[in-house]
């Protein structure tokens, strides 16, 4: 990963943990120690070798807010319509299934 991905990551990390600082409905989020998780996640990220691999350690470090009041991410307001997977056709063209689905739904 490259010098430029690796800020581009840490600083994804900063505005989300800041965000979540801001506007999470529990502001003791559900026991977790936030700080202490984004600090773990900024150390994970500053050793990975991929863009992906970060990527992955911010979505845990948010996974672990979302779960651990042992409910399902539809308690926290995030109901998913239906689950889209791209077709190999989508992936062929590089379309996007769910850009497709929200224009067609939305319009």
């Amino acid at each position: 990963m490259s010098t430029f991905d690796r800020d581009r990551m840490l600083t994804m990390l900063r505005v989300i943990g800041s965000d979540v600082r801001k506007h999470y409905y529990d502001p003791k989020f559900h026991g977790v120690n936030w700080d202490e998780r984004l600090e773990e996640a900024k150390q994970q990220i500053e050793k990975e070798r991929s863009v992906s691999m970060a990527l992955s350690h911010i979505a845990a470090a948010l996974d672990l807010i979302i779960m651990s009041d042992s409910k399902s991410l539809e308690h926290s307001g995030v109901i998913p319509d239906e689950v889209v997977l791209p077709a190999a056709a989508d992936i062929a063209a590089g379309s996007d299934p769910c850009l497709h689905m929200r224009q067609k739904n939305w319009v």
